[in-house]
């Protein structure tokens, strides 16, 4: 799966991973109805 989202921000490039706060939250709940989950490795 390929997830598409905007240039990363402050909290982004301060912990190293995209997709955090709400839209982290939003992709984590949108991928769990699909049975699937982010590889956080």
């Amino acid at each position: 799966m390929l997830a598409i989202g905007e240039a990363p921000g402050a909290e982004e490039d301060e912990i190293g991973e995209g997709f955090v706060g709400q839209a982290g939250r939003v992709l984590d709940a949108m991928l769990w109805r699909r049975g699937l989950e982010r590889n956080r490795d």
